[in-house]
């Protein structure tokens, strides 16, 4: 079964993405396990291979014209991606996900939060990951992020991207952090990278971690590998005017 969804951006009028093939539940190493010899990953669903009720993760245009859609067949970490298009920012923040429930912290602990992403060919999107801060009441605090970079990494070849959080010393600002939300983002600021106003672009995202680290561990290393703008079973054509 293929089914076509139709996306008409306020000005650039043409964007289409064809979804080929259904999304199945299928089993993951979920929240909460961990590798033999590595940390927890307290990211939730992290390679988005369950869907449905355990999806855990919420879709927000932030009142833009972008779309936020399940990519089949294709991952750096499974056989499910998630990937934004967008172009025209609504003043609302940038679109993406968030995960739908606060994840506990630890004020004594140091915390990394990574995501692969990918951008094709000619629609090079911005990535931006942040978190928000929530004290013991559930009440948001504010938020931190990487921001957006201005310098783009190469194309349909997938990076990481790397936020380090330390609660201990964001308490001076925010006061007391008890927990978290996790957000992906598509950055729509343009001007910082150089990029066409009203441009459409896409961005991947895969291999979510949030984890707690030991203050003295080394940085993460980037690392890449090469895959083609078909994001496996899912094709996402942009065309712009």
């Amino acid at each position: 079964d293929k089914t076509m969804i139709s996306l008409r951006n306020v000005r650039t009028q043409a964007v289409a993405v064809t979804m080929a093939g259904t999304i199945a539940m299928s089993s993951i190493l979920g929240s909460g396990m961990a590798s033999a010899n590595g940390p927890v990953n307290l990211a939730p669903n992290p390679s988005f291979e369950s869907t449905g009720s355990g999806f855990a993760w919420a879709r927000d245009a932030k009142g833009s014209d972008s779309y936020i859609g399940m990519a089949n067949g294709f991952g750096i970490d499974g056989q499910k991606s998630v990937y934004i298009v967008g172009s025209d920012p609504a003043n609302q923040g940038w679109p993406g996900l968030e995960t739908k429930e606060i994840i506990p912290v630890d004020s004594n602990n140091e915390y990394t939060f990574s995501a692969s992403h990918y951008a094709p060919g000619n629609y090079q999107g911005l990535p931006w990951l942040d978190i928000t801060l929530y004290n013991s009441d559930g009440q948001s605090l504010g938020a931190v992020s990487t921001g957006t970079s201005p310098v783009q990494e190469s194309a349909n070849t997938w990076h990481e991207k790397t936020l380090n959080f330390k609660p201990a010393a964001l308490e001076a600002q925010f006061g007391d952090i008890a927990g978290v939300k996790l957000g992906l983002k598509l950055s729509l600021d343009y001007a910082a990278a150089g990029i066409e106003d009203g441009a459409t672009t896409v961005l991947v995202y895969d291999a979510v971690k949030f984890e707690a680290v030991k203050v003295d561990a080394p940085d993460l290393v980037v690392s890449s590998t090469g895959n083609g703008f078909q994001l496996g079973e899912t094709t996402v054509e942009v065309d712009n005017p």
